[in-house]
């Protein structure tokens, strides 16, 4: 073997180590509490429970009680204060579902306006067929128009 190949083989090898190491180091530095302590007291807990709006508010103002130590009329105003701005988060929520709607709709609209006959009888039954779809577990799938 030559003194070059050698070399290379070398140079491969600690960029190799080296690379190893500095991923092992980094994922140590990122994730400390995994491997320093058995204690989970320092993990932050979600403060929403996805699907229990009540459930959620009563943790979060649960949570500012606990964190800021509010007196009795502080809780109130604080519970006064979320009570109405889930009011409001509810009807963003319609409005925006209703946008949506209103926007998939002429899209659907402006597609059918140059399909031919065949072509829209099959994408007829596709919408009605995605129309049809359960709703649950389809967040984070794009629809089709």
């Amino acid at each position: 073997m030559t003194s070059r190949t050698r070399a290379t083989l070398w140079v491969l090898f600690i960029f190799l180590v080296g690379g190893f190491f500095g991923s092992v180091l980094s994922y140590l530095l990122t994730q400390p509490a995994r491997f320093y302590t058995s204690d989970q007291s320092h993990v932050r807990q979600p403060l929403r429970e996805p699907g229990h709006p009540r459930r959620n508010f009563s943790k979060f103002l649960q949570h500012l009680d606990k964190s800021l130590n509010l007196d009795q009329e502080q809780e109130a105003q604080v519970r006064q204060i979320l009570e109405e701005t889930r009011n409001l988060f509810r009807n963003a929520a319609e409005n925006a579902h209703r946008t949506h709607k209103e926007i998939r709709t002429q899209a659907r609209n402006r597609i059918r306006s140059f399909l031919k006959p065949d072509q829209i009888e099959k994408y007829e039954k596709m919408v009605r067929l995605e129309d049809q779809r359960p709703r649950e577990g389809r967040r984070h799938r794009p629809r089709p128009l």
